[in-house]
């Protein structure tokens, strides 16, 4: 009998073999933790560990700090629930009916849901706890707080130290995956009009991945934020990046319409000389501006671009000028007018791109040399 499920689920990979190890160690770790300081419930600290168990540094400290910042608040809101109305059992259940619905209606949210939920259950524990025994409240929510504390400790500490992941070379790398999909899209769809096939099932599929691959990116550099504070000072020039990856996924949209209809790419045809050399200088800008992405995670010097920005440049100014451009109708030759315009935003905005990617990376030229520079003045005063 075969389970090919059950073979998959136990296949050895690398990075689950890290991810287990690495968890293993930090729930021991905070067992030692616990046993030493004879804490009452440091299973909770265990609990954290396995609520940490996240692919990446930026997400553990992310979620670290949600979870963190909910049991304190939660804690807070109990000790003022039992101080005022212990003695008020149906006054202390309002209140702490319209404490869950506040929480409950937060955590459904989009901004830190998991602060309030967190909060919820840290804030049933500490109440129900008390309802029965006042006096208990003293010791389990600060026993609570600190155990969670140490919790997040250790897993951060692990998750820093063993065989870490940072977010940001995902973040750049799912940034080159995202450019050489594209690429390939004006690829595809310039090779379909050429040879005048009309087919579009191919580009259809690929077009419909590129989206949930670019939902990751905001995710990313969320995490990457979190492991470097200094990337929060590049933040609203990576978000226009992103913003900008989505853009130039919605202007390969128009070579559906072409690829459907084969019948109306009459002006496509006819300008093809010169649609033809701009779309293999956007192919290369694109396939140019993942290598310079890959450059900029590792901190490279840039490679001469020049030609190929200079490349793009004449293509694009041969097309604009182009006068077949006013030789067909619009209303004829609507869809492919259209793909045609979407070409030419599309480099314009690879210029943009190819701008803003040269100033990261003469950033981050400048602060490895500024770095030397007092490296060797360290050196030179010892």
């Amino acid at each position: 009998m075969s389970w090919p499920w059950l073979q998959s689920e136990l296949a050895y990979s690398r990075s689950r073999g890290e991810s287990a190890l690495r968890l293993t160690i930090a729930a021991c770790l905070v067992l030692v933790i616990g046993q030493i300081l004879k804490l009452p419930h440091y299973y909770w600290g265990i609990i954290t560990v396995f609520a940490l168990a996240l692919p990446t540094v930026g997400a553990v400290f992310i979620k670290s700090s949600m979870r963190l910042i909910g049991t304190v608040l939660a804690a807070v809101l109990a000790f003022i629930t039992v101080g005022i109305f212990i003695q008020h059992h149906v006054m202390m259940f309002a209140f702490m009916g319209a404490a869950f619905f506040g929480m409950f209606y937060l955590g459904a949210g989009k901004t830190v849901p998991y602060t309030f939920l967190l909060a919820g259950i840290t804030y049933n524990i500490i109440t129900a706890s008390s309802i029965t025994s006042p006096y208990e409240i003293e010791s389990i929510a600060p026993y609570r707080c600190f155990e969670i504390a140490v919790g997040i400790g250790v897993m951060g500490f692990c998750a820093y130290v063993l065989w870490p992941h940072f977010a940001k070379y995902a973040f750049q790398k799912q940034l080159a995956k995202s450019l050489h999909h594209i690429a390939d899209l004006h690829a595809l769809a310039a090779e379909n009009i050429r040879q005048k096939k009309g087919e579009f099932e191919s580009f259809t599929q690929l077009a419909d991945r590129l989206p949930a691959n670019l939902r990751k990116l905001p995710i990313l550099l969320d995490q990457t934020c979190a492991e470097d504070l200094s990337m929060q000072l590049r933040r609203p020039a990576l978000e226009t990046q992103c913003y900008r990856l989505e853009r130039l996924l919605s202007l390969t949209l128009p070579a559906r319409a072409l690829l459907r209809y084969p019948q109306s790419s009459q002006l496509a045809q006819a300008l093809w000389p010169e649609a033809e050399r701009l779309l293999t200088a956007i192919d290369h800008e694109l396939r140019s501006l993942a290598e310079g992405f890959h450059n900029l995670q590792a901190g490279n010097v840039t490679p001469d671009l020049a030609p190929a920005r200079e490349a793009l440049f004449a293509a694009l100014h041969r097309l604009r000028n182009s006068d077949k451009l006013r030789d067909y109708p619009a209303e004829d030759n609507l869809r492919s007018e259209t793909y045609l315009a979407s070409l030419l935003e599309t480099a314009d905005l690879l210029v943009r791109m190819r701008t803003a990617l040269e100033e990261s990376l003469e950033l981050r030229q400048a602060q490895r040399r500024d770095l030397t520079n007092g490296f060797g003045q360290v050196l030179q005063a010892l």
